[in-house]
């Protein structure tokens, strides 16, 4: 499979879609007005490379299999492999994709987090995996975060993995605006925010706001051991709203922001800011809870027994029994002498049972012949008509 060149592709979106910079979606279809998603070409705007996330499960496909008015399918590249290809330069309203023999129109993909069957995609995981697969790992975050970091090196501490990456992140929206861009800027500090950086955190939010909505809607709930006693180990989806709850990246765990009007105790200052928080729950696992979205439960996942397949006509069995038993009865009347060739029996057999085949005839003529021991019938040759 190869990605085509984006210049080659022509904009899908020229028809009342617009490309923005931020994490907005553009409309699938009218029939369809909540199940959003990125065109082909802006796909490849946002991400560059389409084929090496999707096939990682990083980025999710949907289309519509074999007709331009079919229903939306999801098309899990990961399993569908070399079945799946792109085509080349097309046009509007004409099949971007090919898979398995069956044209594909009108491709959408979406980010994990925000995929209408995320479900079924993202199964029950730690929380940092989750975390660093599909929130700083998210395909659009990795490209626009590395393109930041090129723009201003500090903020490798925020898109880059590694020890000097930002350690704790907030599970409150309003926090969010603080993520992805630094509080201070200016010609003092030697930071200007370019339109680059913009784009990255707005990307990152939308990710992580993502997450978080999940937790909230209850798609998804928290469960960890807690580190106080009397508190249960799935985290109660009140806290989701909870400004004092964050998430420790090094080591999985849901910190609590540490109160130091009841702490007096002077403790070391660190780099990370570890001094600052509190563990509630170690870790931590991101489960599934049983409860579908509405898009979910209606998602047709493109398999195999959608793939192109010869026609081929079958047999019935109660056919090839039949024919069977009658053959034997003719060879037992007759064990030395058949009345006709053997393809004269297979015309008259399929004159008699329309759906059988030779294939099926031919299993039922050497089945008569050990059956009744009439083997002067599997000698080659035209037969003696008798007088």
């Amino acid at each position: 499979m190869s990605v085509q060149n984006p210049a080659k592709i022509r904009n899908h979106d020229q028809e009342g879609t617009e490309f923005h910079g931020d994490s907005g979606s553009s409309r699938m279809s009218n029939e369809e007005p909540n199940l959003e998603g990125w065109t082909l070409y802006e796909t490849l705007q946002r991400v560059g490379d389409v084929l090496r996330p999707a096939v990682e499960s990083r980025l999710i496909a949907f289309g519509r299999l074999g007709s331009p008015h079919a229903n939306f399918s999801f098309f899990p590249l990961a399993k569908l492999g070399g079945q799946f290809c792109f085509s080349q330069t097309p046009a509007v309203d004409q099949a971007e994709a090919v898979c398995a023999g069956k044209d594909v129109f009108d491709l959408r993909f979406f980010p994990v987090l925000k995929a209408p069957n995320v479900e079924d995609i993202l199964r029950d995981v730690p929380l940092k995996t989750a975390f660093d697969l599909y929130v700083t790992g998210d395909p659009e975050v990795e490209r626009l975060g590395a393109m930041a970091v090129s723009d201003y090196a500090r903020l490798a501490d925020i898109y880059l993995p590694g020890e000097g990456q930002l350690r704790y992140w907030p599970f409150n929206s309003d926090s969010l605006l603080e993520i992805g861009e630094l509080e201070d800027h200016g010609e003092y500090f030697d930071y200007h925010p370019t339109a680059r950086t913009h784009a990255a955190a707005l990307a990152l939010r939308d990710r992580l706001g993502a997450l978080i909505s999940l937790l909230r809607r209850r798609i998804y709930c928290v469960e960890g051991d807690p580190f106080r006693a009397g508190d249960p180990r799935v985290i109660p989806e009140s806290n989701w709203l909870n400004p004092a709850l964050w998430f420790d990246l090094k080591t999985g765990d849901v910190v609590q922001e540490r109160d130091w009007s009841e702490d007096e105790v002077d403790y070391h200052r660190f780099e990370d800011g570890r001094e600052n928080y509190t563990v509630r729950w170690r870790a931590t696992m991101l489960i599934r809870t049983g409860q579908r979205s509405q898009h979910a439960r209606s998602i047709h996942a493109v398999t195999t027994a959608d793939w192109t397949k010869p026609k081929r006509i079958e047999t019935k069995t109660s056919s090839a029994k039949e024919c069977e038993a009658w053959l034997a009865a003719e060879m037992t009347a007759n064990p030395k002498e058949p009345k006709q060739s053997r393809t004269e029996w297979l015309k008259e057999a399929q004159r008699r049972w329309p759906d059988l085949s030779e294939r099926v005839f031919d299993r039922s003529w050497a089945g008569s012949i050990q059956k009744t021991g009439a083997s002067a019938w599997s000698a080659p040759g035209r037969r003696k008509r008798s007088k």
